[in-house]
């Protein structure tokens, strides 16, 4: 009885014991150091893609204060006819109004008429009308400072286009309405058929108001674009001005489109610039690319031995790559280092 007492007992101990070993190891899992898959590294070759440059851009014109032209001498009677009208252009030689049914004409003479002239007077606005005249076609050649009967005999056949009742040869300044280039905008018309004739000081017309210069904002960083090199495209609408880096500001033909399309107070224009010729760029994913504590950039290049750091170039972020420079499209990286290397220092 002894003997099976005792035998018992050792069975009892052989199996308690590593039942409870087991109870204590399922019950302590922080003491159990769990099982990964290493990371496997993924690698690939930079992306070709080609890069115009796009920049969505808005262009702030700035306006000119309109010009305004006046009467220079005395007039007397009704204006009969008034030929200038808003949004026409007005050259030499042009009828703006008539006063009385007799015309008066643009010029672009640097001074202004100051006398009638006849036979026998001289000077530097004797000059001025022979100039006049050879430009109207009226005189051939005669550019002194003299009034001859030559010019007599002209300024009869102007006074006769002119509607001068009898003509006598002696130019009137009144005839004459200068204009500040020779071909002037017309915004505004202040002369109105039935009204008294303009007098001295008195406003004629009042040009278009034009754009002079604009300035041209990133739309993402609202400052400047910053353009390389090269010829750009700049699109409006769907106009389109080649140009060389910044000429957006000053080129004629940008301000004549914004004057056309726009007006004093208007919402700033949206736009696009971009490379006249794209340029075939590389990329990678943005997690290929890391920063040192220096600020550099670099990316690890897959050798036969391991991973090398290259320093890199980053030029432009996109979404979920960025574009490099400095490597090869055939070049082998590794796409994801934080995964896979514990040291992502940067040369």
């Amino acid at each position: 009885m002894g003997t099976l007492v005792r035998a018992l007992g050792v069975i009892a101990v052989f199996t308690f014991v590593p039942l409870v070993g087991v109870w204590w190891l399922v019950g302590q899992p922080d003491q159990l150091s769990p099982v990964t898959d290493p990371v496997m590294p993924i690698v690939g070759t930079p992306h070709e893609i080609v890069d115009d440059g796009l920049i969505r851009v808005e262009l702030a014109p700035a306006w000119s204060s309109p010009e305004v032209v006046y009467t220079e001498h005395p007039a007397f009677g009704t204006v009969t006819r008034v030929v200038a009208e808003p949004e026409s252009a007005i050259g030499i030689g042009d009828v703006i109004l008539s006063v009385d049914r007799v015309d008066r004409i643009a010029w672009i003479g640097e001074t202004p008429f100051h006398r009638p002239l006849r036979v026998r007077d001289t000077g530097s606005d004797v000059v001025d009308l022979h100039i006049l005249l050879v430009t109207l076609g009226y005189l051939e050649g005669e550019l002194g400072d003299t009034f001859t009967s030559a010019t007599r005999d002209a300024v009869r056949g102007l006074e006769s286009d002119l509607g001068v009742g009898k003509p006598v040869g002696v130019f009137d300044p009144g005839w004459i309405v200068r204009i500040p280039s020779d071909s002037f905008d017309v915004g505004e018309v202040h002369v109105r058929v039935g009204g008294a004739a303009p007098q001295p000081g008195g406003a004629i017309l009042s040009g278009a108001a034009r754009v002079t210069q604009v300035q041209v904002f990133d739309l993402a960083t609202r400052s400047s674009p910053v353009l390389d090199e090269g010829r750009w495209i700049l699109t409006i609408d769907d106009a389109e001005f080649v140009i060389d880096n910044r000429e957006v500001i000053s080129q004629v033909a940008i301000l004549d489109y914004l004057t056309a399309v726009s007006e004093p107070g208007d919402e700033p224009v949206r736009g696009e610039l971009r490379r006249e010729s794209p340029r075939a760029t590389l990329s990678l994913p943005i997690g290929a690319v890391q920063s040192g504590a220096s600020g550099t950039t670099c990316v690890w290049s897959v050798l036969d031995s391991g991973y090398s750091p290259v320093p890199v170039s980053v030029e432009a972020p996109g979404p979920g790559y960025v574009i490099v420079a400095d490597i090869g499209a055939s070049d082998e990286i590794l796409l994801n280092p934080s995964a896979v290397l514990t040291d992502l220092t940067c040369p």
